[in-house]
């Protein structure tokens, strides 16, 4: 008996120290667009000394321009992040938001397919 009762409070002990999770099945975990302000003209990277204070407080580990090269200033000027601490989320959102060169920033959006053939399957 004693061992089943250490056992259950082991396993409290260890499913309580879990992190939580803020999943949310519309977005891509930990991965955030920005956009700059025009007045910026320079190219940021993870090591640019702009994006240091997210590497280190969020683990970002990559930045790039996914829609780079399509023709259009808005687009030129997106940004793609990514970080590990996907619990501070929001909280990424609002360090970004108080740098003066970002215009925008948003969750990157998750899509999913939801087609369901309407052909018959004959043999």
């Amino acid at each position: 008996m004693k061992r089943v009762l250490c056992l259950g409070f082991i396993v409290f002990l260890f499913t309580g120290l879990l992190p939580a999770q803020n999943h949310d099945s519309r977005y891509v975990d930990g991965e955030l667009y920005f956009k700059v302000k025009s007045t910026f003209t320079d190219s940021l990277t993870v090591n640019s000394p702009v994006m240091l204070p997210l590497v280190l407080l969020y683990h970002m580990d990559s930045c790039y321009r996914p829609f780079m090269g399509l023709n259009n200033d808005s687009l030129d000027r997106t940004y793609r992040i990514r970080f590990t601490d996907t619990a501070k989320t929001e909280r990424c959102m609002d360090t970004l938001q108080t740098f003066p060169i970002v215009d925008y920033v948003e969750k990157v959006p998750l899509y999913t397919t939801n087609f369901v053939p309407n052909d018959v399957n004959v043999n």
